[in-house]
């Protein structure tokens, strides 16, 4: 038993230096690994405060999207407040629920997605629009097009 023991400290020990010694030859590599998980985590440090604001422009309360998306006010309320991470599944259902596609509501939209994005933000925003505003708007489009 203390040889497995032993031997197990062992390995440990020179898994440890190999990668001690991997960061010096890779130094560069690895800050800049830890460069680019930052910005990543950065883009999601205000997702709460997106999501609570994305709900409050929709004229809806926590509970109300709570039992549209099948979770308690408090997640919500976690979520908004950033003591709780929003599940993949959750904010797919959440961006369904404000009219956005996933990459709207995390914040980045990949080139090749932009124009259906685009889209997808211009019929959100008509759909607010009472039928005459939707007819000016028309109207307005046409003028602007007319003159290029």
């Amino acid at each position: 038993m203390m040889a497995q023991e032993k031997k197990r400290k062992t390995e440990a020990e020179e898994k440890q230096n190999r990668a001690i010694g991997n960061d010096r030859h890779e130094g560069s590599a690895a800050e800049e690994d830890k460069t680019t998980a930052l910005s990543q985590k950065n883009k999601f440090d205000n997702l709460g405060t997106k999501i609570r604001q994305l709900r409050i422009s929709q004229s809806m309360t926590q509970s109300e999207v709570a039992k549209a998306l099948h979770v308690t006010p408090g997640y919500i309320s976690n979520v908004e407040n950033d003591r709780t991470a929003m599940s993949l599944h959750i904010l797919i259902y959440y961006a369904k629920l404000t009219g956005l596609s996933l990459d709207e509501l995390i914040g980045e939209v990949q080139p090749a997605y932009r124009p259906t994005a685009l889209q997808n933000q211009l019929i959100h925003e008509i759909s607010g629009l009472t039928p005459e505003e939707q007819e000016k708007l028309l109207k307005m489009i046409q003028i602007w097009k007319d003159k290029e």
